[in-house]
């Protein structure tokens, strides 16, 4: 009887840990999805720009990279352990063959994070921004 007993609790903390794993995931992109007010900041100390940036149906675009031949891309996101977070990672690229990296965190009302563009030449800039919805 015990051992049927530790059975049964068994079998429902795998269900229940295979039920909660899912709206994590379904958290993670929804603190992502939408259109972001970024404020861009070189990392060498040129002044900063503003971008709008957008997450939509599994798609990241960048105004500012928009206007360089830059094309929205499938970006990855990973939720974090935090409820209400995510992490992603998405790369540009445009026809002349530069690439644009995007990194970053959001708390659901905050996102912050890396970018990078690699020139076809191998020349990088590197870039901090902080973003609002």
């Amino acid at each position: 009887m015990r051992m049927l007993q530790l059975s049964f609790i068994m079998l429902a903390c795998l269900i229940s840990a295979g039920a909660s794993a899912a709206p994590l995931q379904l958290f993670g992109r929804d603190a992502l999805v939408g259109k972001w007010k970024a404020t861009v900041t070189s990392d060498d100390g040129a002044k900063e720009s503003t971008d709008n940036i957008t997450f939509k149906g599994g798609k990241f675009s960048s105004e500012a990279e928009a206007k360089d031949g830059f094309e929205s891309a499938t970006y990855e996101d990973k939720p974090a352990p935090a409820g209400m977070s995510a992490k992603f990672e998405v790369t540009l690229t445009n026809k002349a063959g530069d690439t644009a990296k995007w990194s970053g965190f959001s708390t659901g009302s905050e996102l912050t994070g890396t970018v990078v563009i690699t020139k076809k030449d191998g020349t990088t800039a590197s870039y901090t921004f902080k973003a609002a919805k």
